[in-house]
């Protein structure tokens, strides 16, 4: 029983994710996307290329961005966004990014504290 509450926890964690452009190291810069709040279902793609697929993400940093204006496109859920993005060389661009999706725990707590409710109004009554 223990295990099973430690891996849904596990599974609900979002972690950093640090992923490197592929391409030649002459002046590249790097970015950052910071979500508001752990996103689930994230895909990051630049310049066509595809660096992150499907993971659960508080923030994801990207080293040897190439420097100059680069095609961004992140999808979190079902929600995209295209944008274009200067990336000055040596130095690092952040991008804050607000996040809808909920985490996977969130809707066992709703349902754990919904079935809290209906056990004490039982009791109460």
């Amino acid at each position: 029983m223990r295990l099973i509450v430690l891996l849904l926890i596990a599974a609900g964690c979002a972690q950093d994710y640090r992923v490197r452009y592929p391409g030649d190291d002459s002046a590249p810069g790097s970015l950052t996307f910071a979500f508001t709040s752990p996103a689930a279902d994230v895909s990051l793609a630049v310049n066509g290329t595809l660096l992150v697929d499907d993971v659960h993400t508080g923030r994801i940093h990207v080293d040897n961005m190439p420097s100059g204006s680069n095609d961004v496109i992140v999808a979190v859920g079902a929600e995209e966004k295209a944008m274009k993005i200067w990336i000055d060389p040596g130095k690092e661009t952040t991008v804050p990014l607000g996040s809808s999706g909920v985490s996977s725990i969130d809707g066992w707590r709703a349902s754990f504290v919904s079935l809290a409710g209906v056990v004490l109004y039982a009791l109460l009554r």
